[in-house]
């Protein structure tokens, strides 16, 4: 995998605000979606509820549902508790 980094340029300052808020809400979705799925919550009734609770699109909220499976599959590889998952950061942009 390789990242890019890169800086978003935006005419409108509501657009900012709009991908913040966006951003937030998928950060939220992929704890929650983590915690459920550690519970043993089944996808579909999961995606859904992620669609419901944080206003996200199916896209969205699958992806918030991968990157948790990610995650869980990731520690157990790596012998790391599953309880101990620090998400995010203070700042997202």
């Amino acid at each position: 995998m390789r990242n890019i980094h890169g800086k978003l340029l935006f005419d409108n300052p509501q657009d900012i605000e709009i991908l913040k808020n966006l951003t937030k809400r998928w950060s939220s979705a992929c704890r929650y979606a983590y915690k459920r799925l550690i519970e043993g919550m089944n996808l579909n009734p999961l995606r859904k509820e992620l669609m419901e609770k944080f206003g996200l699109n199916t896209r969205y909220s699958y992806s918030a549902i991968l990157k948790a499976q990610a995650l869980i599959s990731n520690r157990k590889e790596l012998g790391r508790s599953l309880r101990k998952v620090i998400f995010g950061e203070r700042e997202i942009i």
